[in-house]
């Protein structure tokens, strides 16, 4: 999995994993050794998990338009997201409109 940094203002900088193989994508947060996964999708499910975890939802520009704590075997469809960012529960999250940006990581 590709290592990258999201920052945004008054909030820490993520090293995340961004997905692009079909296997990434399915394990999504559960996938070794990442603290984050950026997901170019809208929808994201959470069936074999054993606790919630926090999303992100970004648009094309990643602005943030919507953030939510997500329970075990759930599946969850952003229709405004082009890309969700997966964090482990209790994570800071980025505010609704805050603008991400990818930096060297």
């Amino acid at each position: 999995m590709r290592q990258i940094r999201l920052r945004a203002a008054g909030w820490d900088s993520v090293l995340a994993g961004y997905a692009t193989s079909f296997m990434e994508r399915l394990l999504g947060i559960r996938a070794k050794d990442v603290e984050a996964v950026l997901l170019d999708t809208s929808s994201v499910h959470t069936i074999g998990m054993s606790g919630p975890i926090e999303l992100v939802a970004l648009d094309d520009e990643l602005k943030v338009v919507e953030t939510r704590t997500v329970g075990p075997n759930r599946v969850v469809w952003v229709r405004s997201a082009r890309h969700i960012l997966e964090l482990p529960a209790g994570s800071m999250v980025p505010g609704i409109s805050q603008q991400l940006e990818l930096v060297d990581a």
